[in-house]
């Protein structure tokens, strides 16, 4: 078929705009850093009932991300934190967003190096240049008290300006020991979630899950303004959820 001179134009212009896209997502994808590929379409909703397909599909538009809210996902190894976080974040690549993930211990002993070298601030500005931080495994190793402190550093600098998913097998009770401040002191709230920045605006949603082993737990904390505990036996849901099925109220940050 015969194909005018200015339609010929257009079809090259969408390829080659198709091409870069394609590229610009191939780089960012290798510069997120992701230790294996996991999809959110891989992810069994039937092994994990605490979260459904349609709360995880909820945040795909990415609001959270344009609102710089934060996502936490708390929960013992094996019930599919880091599956959820890494799925979250190649669909923020896809969607044309500059995402960076890292394991906690390595953030941590990053962060060290340069606060020895004199460039905690540089490091931290380099972080800053993603639009989606994701910490894996926040917890599973301990911190001395200068390494709390610069991850203190590095998560307030991120506050209301870029958005952070966290994975963490910590309840909220155990987050102080994550922060201090300059002169040491722990930050946190042991009785009703942190009650610091940067998380004064998150909302969780909790249920326990049975297994074949054993009973397991996943926190799912979306942005909000409340704390969402679902009984046993109710429907998991979290505020931006329409199921209609209210969890018990624990309390709302200050």
């Amino acid at each position: 078929n015969e194909v005018s001179y200015l339609a010929f134009a257009e079809a090259l212009v969408a390829h080659e705009q198709q091409r870069r896209n394609q590229r610009r997502i191939d780089m960012n994808r290798r510069k997120a850093g992701f230790p294996v590929d996991k999809r959110l379409v891989e992810f069994d909703y039937r092994h994990q009932t605490t979260i459904t397909k349609r709360q995880v599909s909820q945040l795909l538009d990415f609001r959270f991300i344009d609102e710089r809210a934060n996502l936490v996902f708390i929960g013992p190894p094996g019930v599919g934190k880091t599956h959820l976080a890494i799925g979250i974040g190649q669909e923020a690549i896809e969607a044309g967003y500059k995402v960076l993930f890292t394991t906690a211990l390595a953030l941590v002993e990053k962060l060290e190096l340069a606060e020895i070298n004199g460039e905690l601030k540089k490091r931290i500005t380099a972080l800053q240049k993603f639009d989606l931080l994701i910490i894996d495994e926040l917890g599973y190793l301990p911190m001395n008290r200068q390494a709390r402190y610069n991850l203190f550093q590095l998560v307030n600098a991120l506050y209301e300006y870029r958005s952070v998913i966290i994975t963490t097998n910590k309840d909220f009770t155990a987050w102080g020991e994550f922060f201090a401040d300059d002169n040491g002191r722990q930050r946190g709230c042991a009785h009703r979630g942190p009650a610091d920045p940067p998380f004064t605006h998150l909302h969780a949603g909790r249920r326990e899950l049975s297994t074949e082993a054993q009973t397991r737990e996943l926190i799912f904390v979306a942005p909000g303004g409340s704390i969402l505990l679902a009984e046993r036996g109710s429907n998991f849901r979290t505020a931006s959820s329409n199921s209609g099925q209210d969890g018990h109220l624990l309390g709302k940050p200050p």
